[in-house]
């Protein structure tokens, strides 16, 4: 299996993948008067309320002895989060939400990573895995990932 098809299937990066450190986000283009005010305003409130929480993302790594790709290095991250919290019943429909995934946040700015499907989060003691990631934006930058955890 390629890097690109297991890139696709994990949702981490070919560069993840080939052993190169995940970066943090980067943006082009100049923050809107809105991203300048509430950036800085999200990350303070996840930095007073917010809860550490681990963040693990592994490569994969071929094995010549037995022809498969197995996990690799890891980079460990620590940064706070939201405490994750579950989704509203009405909103769990067994397939994209299922019973159980928890909703939790990071903040957009100030962080060592992008989040991306697949990397590992472990939260009092509970480890969840990143099924799905929404950026929600300020104006041009992102202020906060919405992250759904799954066991």
């Amino acid at each position: 299996m390629s890097e690109g098809t297991i890139a696709a299937q994990s949702g981490l990066t070919a560069s993840m993948l080939a052993g190169k450190k995940p970066t943090p986000p980067t943006f082009t283009g100049t923050p809107t008067a809105l991203d300048i005010k509430l950036l800085p305003k999200v990350l303070s409130i996840i930095e007073k309320v917010g809860k550490e929480a681990v963040f693990s993302i592994y490569s994969e790594e071929y094995d010549p002895t037995t022809g498969e790709n197995v996990q690799g290095s890891a980079w460990v991250f620590t940064e706070k989060i939201i405490p994750p919290y579950p989704y509203e019943s009405k909103l769990v429909d067994g397939d994209l939400i299922r019973d159980g995934d928890m909703r939790s946040g990071i903040a957009g700015s100030g962080i060592e990573f992008t989040p991306k499907e697949g990397i590992i989060v472990e939260f009092d003691s509970q480890i969840w895995k990143i099924v799905k990631v929404n950026s929600i934006y300020s104006g041009e930058r992102v202020a906060l990932y919405e992250l759904q955890l799954r066991k």
